[in-house]
């Protein structure tokens, strides 16, 4: 007889173990493989940490599980598994909430910030025995996690996220369940409903699936159908932008001369710090039949791509302007970059190019003859500097504003060891870790250096936008006067 009841004893033991505890152990080992998966994206993927608490949530899942399992095989003693058990569930739902909250775009910081900080605390109130209390915050706490977590995929798929929309449905579908399932609990445990809707099971054959399992599985193949879709989705972008930076080298060439001209009336130095990518600045020196030079410095609005198209579209029309007057190349860029347009005649892929988009350009052009005597015109850009001093200039509108505009010139005359320095305005508004400006002292105090000091110096002070510098060196005085027009040298 005690054989018998030994032997029915341990049937009851196994039918437990199939039906209540390899259904979680198959979940929780799913989990853990998607946690592995997430791990792996975040790797490859290092600017999307959506990833990363992907993971982290899934860890979790596979966390509550694996303990569950522990406990189920006596291994675990239940004081230790009441006190992991109190903060796996919450863990869960902060680490979900962050990764909704970062995959959705980070809308509603602050209502996440507080939930997240007030279910990581509501253990608390269990461990001092406000059993009563923790019982009644914790299924609100369920419930407003659903319904926070569908409010942000919802928002964000009727921003146009189709990602957010694929795990909307299960999701919403999965929290009701489960929240659901909760209710009912513990409206049994309270005795407000008879006992029988306290536990909510599927069989596989032997195998009993809870209503939590169920809801966590559904809400699996949510994330890995999203995961999939975005990974793809991001990598595709990733192509699509290495083939802009790609397209925007070709770009960067045309507007960055890669050597000056000099002769031995002058001497002639640049300095280029992109601060990311391709910018807006731009300058070329053209050398002209009469040994005089034509220099012009610029900077497009706006950044990437785009600002390097307008930019490369204004030196192209540079480079074809017969007239060499500072005042009408500037006239003429003007009315170049009003109907500038970004495309097929930029000479890039027309599936590259991006599209045409309003822009204004801070342009100086100078024009220094032999003898020394200087022409100038500035449309909006920052002054040059003279031996440490900045120059008295006009500064007209920017190009790209009005149409017709007439720029107004300014005539000087260098002499012999004179510096000209042409920068960009990514000096002045080079900014250190705590906000404060280079500004125009500092670069009035190293102005009287070489172009590549002056930039250097900005970039150690904290590059914030593209840095352009330009010097000139008037060498020696030619005793000739400017003839009334010239070409440039073939």
């Amino acid at each position: 007889m005690p054989d018998d009841i030994a032997e029915k004893l341990t049937a009851a033991t196994d039918r437990r173990w199939d039906q209540h505890l390899i259904a979680g152990i198959v979940v929780s080992f799913l989990f853990l493989c998607v946690a592995a998966l997430g791990l792996t994206l975040f790797m490859a993927q290092r600017k999307h940490p959506e990833y990363l608490w992907l993971a982290l949530l899934c860890l979790s899942v596979a966390f509550m599980g694996t303990s569950e399992t522990f406990y189920g095989l006596s291994l675990l003693p239940f004081s230790v598994f009441f006190v992991l058990s109190l903060w796996g569930g919450r863990i869960f739902m902060a680490a979900t909430l962050e990764f909704v909250f970062r995959f959705t775009g980070g809308q509603y910081r602050r209502v996440v910030r507080i939930f997240q900080i007030w279910v990581l605390l509501l253990p608390i109130l269990a461990l001092v025995h406000l059993t009563q209390t923790y019982e009644y915050l914790a299924v609100s706490s369920e419930v407003v996690f659903s319904i926070l977590v569908s409010i942000l995929l919802f928002r964000a798929w009727r921003r146009g996220r189709p990602d957010a929309g694929v795990m909307l449905v299960p999701f919403f579908l999965a929290a009701t369940a489960d929240s659901l399932d909760t209710v009912l609990d513990y409206a049994v445990q309270k005795h407000w409903i008879p006992e029988q809707y306290a536990f909510h099971e599927f069989h596989l054959g032997p195998i009993a699936f809870p209503i939590s399992i169920v809801s966590y599985s559904v809400f699996l193949g949510s994330l890995l159908a999203v995961i999939f879709y975005r990974f793809i989705h991001v990598s595709q972008e990733e192509q699509r932008s290495s083939a802009e930076i790609e397209a925007a080298r070709s770009v960067q060439a045309m507007l960055i001369p890669t050597a000056l001209p000099s002769n031995h009336n002058f001497m002639l130095e640049s300095a280029y710090l992109p601060a990311n990518g391709v910018g807006g600045d731009f300058f070329q020196v053209l050398p002209l039949k009469d040994e005089s030079m034509l220099i012009v410095v610029g900077d497009v609005s706006g950044k990437g791509l785009q600002a390097a198209m307008n930019a490369s579209t204004l030196v192209g029309a540079l480079r074809n302007e017969l007239s060499h007057d500072p005042a009408t190349v500037l006239n003429r860029l003007n009315n170049v970059l009003l109907g500038a347009t970004s495309g097929p005649d930029s000479g890039l892929d027309a599936k590259l190019a991006p599209k045409a988009a309003a822009s204004f350009a801070t342009c100086l052009c100078a024009r220094v003859y032999p003898d020394g005597s200087m022409t100038i015109a500035n449309a909006g850009h920052l002054h040059p500097y003279r031996d440490g001093r900045e120059m008295d200039l006009v500064a007209d509108l920017p190009l790209g504003v009005i149409p017709n505009i007439e720029y107004e010139e300014a005539t000087f005359q260098l002499n012999v060891g004179d510096r000209l320095i042409f920068l960009s305005d990514g000096v002045v508004e080079a900014a250190n870790a705590h906000g404060e400006l280079f500004g125009f002292e500092r670069t009035q105090q190293v102005s009287n250096e070489s172009a590549r000091y002056i930039a250097q110096t900005a970039k150690r002070f904290g590059q914030t936008d593209d840095i352009t510098v330009v010097s000139l060196y008037f060498a020696a005085r030619a005793g000739h006067r400017k003839p009334r027009e010239e070409v440039p040298v073939a």
